[in-house]
């Protein structure tokens, strides 16, 4: 059987090809490849970054996924497991006519456009309905920076506990 985290490297796998051709274009730039992470966004230390929140540091994480799982449960012994992932997604657009949230609200629909098309992930989660959108409100702190979550639902079967030894 799977687990939460079966279904977390799943879900990191399948955003790393759905978003692979996504036409993000930050500020009129070339296209900018997301990056997908697990949990949080990282913090940079190497020598390519000096200071955490400098511009080094937001060209290297920008645009971006987190994926992290946020319940999961099991009501009796022979039921399903489900699972529920939140998947934070944050970019930079410096424009100030509300581009920054096109470009979230364009990824939210790119992301549930291919989870409709196929709702399995790792040949054994089923994706179930509702999903739920949105994106913060307080552009004028947080600009250039725009960011949104969706909420999905996953379940599978899960280890049944049979008894004895």
């Amino acid at each position: 059987m799977s687990t939460a985290l079966d279904l977390l490297d799943g879900l990191i796998d399948r955003l790393g090809e759905t978003l692979q051709d996504f036409p993000l274009q930050v500020a009129g730039t070339v296209p900018t490849k997301f990056n997908i992470f697990r949990h949080k966004v990282p913090e940079r230390s190497n020598n390519r970054v000096k200071v955490k929140g400098t511009k080094e540091t937001q060209d290297d994480v920008f645009p971006f996924c987190v994926v992290k799982i946020d319940t999961f449960s099991k009501e009796e012994n022979v039921s399903d497991q489900d699972t529920a992932v939140n998947i934070y997604i944050g970019v930079k657009n410096e424009g100030y006519e509300g581009q920054g949230y096109d470009d979230v609200l364009s990824c939210i629909q790119h992301i549930w456009n291919d989870l409709n098309e196929n709702p399995i992930i790792a040949k054994f989660f089923k994706m179930k309905y509702q999903i739920d959108c949105a994106l913060n409100d307080d552009d004028g702190e947080t600009h250039p920076f725009y960011y949104g979550v969706m909420r999905l639902s996953f379940e599978s079967q899960s280890m049944q506990y049979i008894g004895g030894y």
